[in-house]
């Protein structure tokens, strides 16, 4: 894998605290409750300053934002993580990923003067929006958009594609063009998709704080709107014989390698990517016990891959980034030997590919 003084690129997630409870992310139960597996932690300031001394800062292209559990609306000391990394380093790329419901408009004035970009998901209009974006609103967003872009801000509107509003898409680039969004970019969803089996989803449920059923979303109707499957993404009598055929034999290209790009979790992990970082809860899910068993194989487990107490470098030069994962990269007998989180994103027939690159839909609006 890469060596510490190669990284180009950092996503960091600096909460796992969110405002919002969208039904397919892991930080919550389906739309409900708080996954309660999960740790709610954030970075401080002084434990970025910690990550990113400013000899690293320097020598970075871009850091961004996002994560796989939190908002970095959230996080108490977001902006002055961003001061502080433009200061370090004037010609850093700044982007910050967001549901945009939260904070006051003079805060994000604050953010448009230090030159941070942000991505807002914004998945529909008034009336469509707080389906997946559950516990967001509406008015917020759209004040929130308006004052970074007025005061100079570059922002983009993502919008995720179901079937419940899958009808509102040109009034919605319409609507981001008169605002003065740059770009407008349709994101094919791909969670109605089983990993474990390479097979489809037909729809997700949407429960309340109490538990109970309250509705459920669907993927689009529309083809156009699709993620593009191939084999051996098929239906429900797919052969799982070709499918683990598939797990034990594609090649794997993996992109946080390519993009020379590390993540850090909330906790202060280090990891090659999000995919990796989506831990909680460790028994569900069929990526999560696999990554779990290589974090258990550290001599410290966990606090192993702690950068705040052990630095990038040590973890990133250890055995975990150089040995431990591209050795399950390799084509084996048993599908269980490879991870299958990097077989669905960085394997052949990659869905993230399908999701976000020649397949998908974006238009410049500027």
């Amino acid at each position: 894998m890469y060596r510490y003084s190669e990284i180009r690129t950092v996503h960091l997630e600096i909460t796992t605290r969110c405002n919002a409870r969208c039904p397919q992310c892991p930080r919550n139960l389906w739309g409900g409750a708080v996954n309660p597996s999960l740790p709610q932690v954030e970075l401080s300031l002084d434990d970025c300053k910690k990550l990113f001394p400013s000899g690293f800062v320097s020598q970075l292209k871009q850091l961004y934002m996002c994560g796989d559990y939190g908002d970095p609306l959230a996080a108490s000391e977001t902006l002055e993580v961003f001061s502080y990394l433009r200061h370090e380093n004037e010609r850093i790329t700044l982007k910050m990923h967001t549901n945009g419901g939260a904070r006051l408009p003079e805060w994000w004035r604050e953010l448009a003067g230090i030159g941070c970009r942000v991505r807002f998901a914004i998945d529909g209009l008034s009336d469509t929006n707080h389906l997946y974006r559950r516990g967001t609103h509406w008015p917020n967003i759209i004040n929130n958009a308006r004052a970074f872009i007025n005061a100079g801000g570059s922002a983009e509107w993502a919008f995720i594609i179901f079937k419940h509003n899958e009808h509102q898409v040109e009034e919605a680039m319409k609507l981001a063009t008169e605002l003065g969004f740059k770009r407008f970019i349709i994101k094919r969803t791909k969670r109605f998709l089983n990993a474990a089996k390479g097979t489809k989803i037909e729809r997700s449920p949407v429960h309340g704080l109490d538990g109970e059923l309250e509705y459920y979303i669907e993927p689009p109707e529309n083809p156009e709107h699709q993620i593009l499957l191939t084999e051996p993404w098929l239906d429900e009598s797919a052969d799982q014989a070709g499918y683990e055929e598939y797990l034990m034999t594609t090649p794997i290209t993996c992109r946080a390698v390519k993009e020379q790009m590390l993540y850090v979790t909330a906790e202060g992990l280090a990891l090659p990517c999000c995919w990796l970082g989506n831990l909680y809860p460790r028994e569900f899910a069929e990526r999560r016990p696999q990554v779990w068993n290589l974090i258990d194989s550290l001599p410290n487990k966990k606090e192993s891959l702690n950068a705040v107490r052990h630095g990038l470098k040590q973890i990133v030069e250890g055995s975990f980034f150089q040995q431990l994962v591209p050795d399950h990269w390799k084509p084996a007998a048993d599908p269980n030997r490879r991870l299958h989180v990097c077989v669905k994103v960085c394997g052949r027939c990659s869905v993230q590919d399908n999701q976000n690159s020649n397949h998908s839909i974006e238009r410049r609006i500027y």
